[in-house]
């Protein structure tokens, strides 16, 4: 990689020096470095950039010297150059004032003179005062339109607080070297009130959430405020900027893009909320936190059953326009999605998070006592009644895995009798730090305390509800736990109010055939639960089968049966990251039944789904983005999920939901499963802390 790095630097050199040698030599140097390059390096998309870019040198050094201007703006659009010598800089400098570009090329290139003479104006301060010039350049001949215009404009800022910064710490006469003026600490001053003007007009340049720098602008602005002082104008731009975050999530035309878009959402979103810690503001902190929580589920929650909004709205062609898209969600063109955003956003502030009346409302229809925002140092806590608090957990932070990573370590050998020091290690020290200092605000109630947490980053590994104290016992003894994506989610679940069948349809998938290792206590709890559930239907390997259990088979009873129970006992799998199926179900003839796939299907409205499957409560696409089957199934219309933070042992899994079923004759799903994991106390934390209950 670092001979294509090198051979790519020095074909840019060529193209900004006019060296139509080197250019018309070069794609045989190119060819002989392929055959070199092991075939992964010669197949990588930088060595075919490289290849291009050579055509092209040598096509210009061959007859089409003129075009050497246009070809280097071209080059510019692609990416930063290499580090380049001072010489090549003023080069640059020629090429920008004169040569023959379009002004949006232009622009762009005296942006990246900025960027590299202030890269130089590390070891020579006498550069700094030329980068700001060529960022103040690239704004002036920016054309009006440009969409790179807030970007230019905030580099521009970037580089005037560069420059107060190190005019007022350079040492005696050096300041003048960074600030030549004969007041440099004035011209300091100056530069930091220049760019508070500058970045506002970022943000005004952008006009809108939906503009691909309105977050960057905005966040840069709010940084700025905090450092003048404007503490309240910082948490303010803060949370404005964090809207551009769900634009981009929600314009995506698909869920692999959607992800990628997520992109610096959590650790601005994170910035913000530490700004409401510190200046006490509780509710400011809990819009923060999830204005960056699960924006793909809140994608597809928000275009569920978009024509009939939009036709409530007045918008009957849009509506019309939906409705020729009946397929998948990433089926929907970008620009209708965008007409169709514009329309809605604005009434319903749909890309906010909902506010604490409306979380208290949510809360007090769930039964919940508070919503818990849980992160490193701090929780933020949500009650049903009473303001929100900030609660200051000193002990909360990564939680401890020596050497290893620890839910791999924990559930390493799920059949041994002494359980996983590690997990143990893990609940002994989440009392500390999290269960004591918060259990202790309920000592109040005449009963347990039902709480729904939302663990942020690291912290979502941590099954809470089994934080372990020699004397005290565990936390699941002393509350009632249950878990949510975002509150943005859990408002949707609890607006959700249906008839409910009586009795409830069932619907037991137990291990399908599929080429994966058989799971026979998955069988025979399905086989015990037809004693609860006599008339369920049958998928997979039970007696007298209606099914294999394949995936549209789940789906078609789903369809039919609204306000049923699903209980799915077979293969989970995740694979963090993966650019089309981050998690799937393994059903009959190895057909998987995705996250991605349940997001994009039509609406599905089971009263509750059980995932008896490994695996099924964890995201493949980062842990803030929340992004599993449990979620998706929640997205999908799910009233409650029951589902595994990790890989579950069969057996023991197969005694947790029997008795959990039982306790479901009389007790609502978090209070079941409190039920049966209680009863299983005595048992390794590997076999019971891993279940986790989430939505009603």
């Amino acid at each position: 990689m670092d001979e294509i790095r090198r051979l790519q630097a020095e074909l840019y050199r060529a193209f900004v020096e006019r060296d139509l040698a080197t250019l018309a030599a070069m794609p045989a140097r190119v060819a002989e470095l392929r055959s070199r390059l092991p075939a992964e390096l010669a197949g990588s998309d930088e060595f075919a950039h490289l290849e291009g870019t050579a055509d092209l040198g040598a096509a210009v050094a061959t007859g089409r010297a003129e075009r050497v201007d246009t070809e280097l703006a071209r080059l510019i659009d692609g990416g930063v150059f290499p580090g380049l010598s001072s010489n090549t800089l003023r080069r640059l400098h020629l090429h920008a004032v004169g040569g023959r570009m379009t002004p949006a090329q232009r622009a762009a290139l005296f942006t990246w003179l900025a960027v590299a003479t202030h890269d130089h104006s590390e070891t020579a301060e006498h550069l700094l005062p030329y980068a700001v010039e060529h960022a103040r350049a690239a704004v002036r001949v920016a054309p009006d339109g440009d969409v790179h215009l807030p970007q230019y404009l905030v580099l521009l800022a970037t580089l005037l607080l560069d420059s107060a910064d190190r005019t007022r710490t350079a040492p005696g006469w050096r300041k003048w070297l960074v600030r030549p003026s004969i007041r440099p600490l004035a011209g300091a001053d100056a530069d930091q009130a220049e760019a508070v003007t500058v970045l506002e007009r970022a943000v005004a340049e952008a006009a809108e959430p939906g503009h691909a720098y309105w977050a960057m602008a905005g966040i840069e602005l709010a940084r700025l405020y905090r450092r003048l002082g404007r503490d309240s104008d910082s948490r303010t731009a803060g949370l404005t900027a964090l809207r551009g975050h769900a634009w981009r999530v929600l314009l995506q035309s698909h869920t692999p893009a959607a992800a990628a878009a997520v992109g610096r959402a959590v650790t601005d979103a994170m910035l913000v909320a530490r700004w409401h810690c510190e200046d006490g503001d509780a509710e400011g902190a809990a819009l923060a936190l999830d204005a960056c929580r699960g924006l793909i589920l809140h994608s597809a929650n928000e275009f569920r059953d978009v024509p009939t909004r939009l036709t409530a709205a007045g918008a009957t062609d849009l509506a019309q326009a939906w409705r020729e898209h009946p397929g998948r969600l990433d089926d929907v063109p970008t620009a209708l999605r965008r007409a169709t955003l514009d329309h809605l956003t604005g009434p319903r502030r749909l890309l906010d998070p909902p506010p604490l009346p409306e979380v208290r409302t949510a809360l007090r229809t769930l039964g919940a006592d508070a919503l818990i925002y849980l992160i490193p140092g701090t929780a933020v806590l949500l009650p049903a009644s009473g303001p929100a608090r900030i609660v200051p957990l000193p002990e909360l932070g990564t939680p401890p895995s020596p050497g290893t990573d620890w839910p791999e370590a924990a559930t390493r050998d799920l059949g041994a009798p002494g359980g996983s020091p590690v997990l143990d290690a893990v609940c002994d020290w989440a009392w500390p730090a999290f269960a004591a200092p918060i259990l202790t605000r309920f000592a109040d109630l005449d009963r347990p305390p039902r709480l729904i947490l939302v663990p942020m980053g690291d912290l979502a590994r941590v099954p809470w509800h089994a934080a372990h104290h020699e004397s005290d016992g565990y936390a699941l003894e002393r509350a009632v736990f249950s878990y949510a994506p975002s509150a943005r989610l859990l408002c949707s679940v609890a607006a959700r109010l249906r008839p409910q069948p009586d009795p409830a349809p069932v619907l037991l998938v137990a291990d399908p055939p599929t080429s994966a290792p058989p799971l026979p206590a998955a069988r025979a709890e399905a086989q015990a639960l037809l004693a609860l559930y006599p008339e369920a239907h049958r998928l997979g390997r039970l007696p007298s089968p209606d099914g294999l259990g394949r995936p549209q088979e789940i789906l078609d009873w789903l369809a039919t049966h609204p306000g049923g129970r699903l209980h799915l006992g077979c293969h989970g799998t995740v694979v963090l990251d993966a650019p089309e199926e981050s998690s799937y179900l393994l059903l009959a003839a190895d057909e998987r039944l995705t996250a991605e796939h349940l997001l994009t299907a039509p609406a599905i409205n089971p009263a509750m789904v059980v995932l008896a499957a490994c695996n099924t409560a964890v995201s493949g696409r980062g842990y803030d983005e929340a992004f599993s089957l449990s979620t998706t199934f929640l997205t999908a219309g799910a009233a409650t999920v029951i589902a595994a933070q990790w890989n579950l042992p069969d057996e023991a899994t197969a005694t947790l939901m029997l008795r959990f079923h039982e306790a479901l004759r009389t007790e609502p799903p978090a209070d079941a499963l409190r039920t049966a994991q209680l009863q299983l106390l005595d048992h390794p934390l590997t076999h019971w802390a891993g279940v986790i209950h989430l939505g009603r």
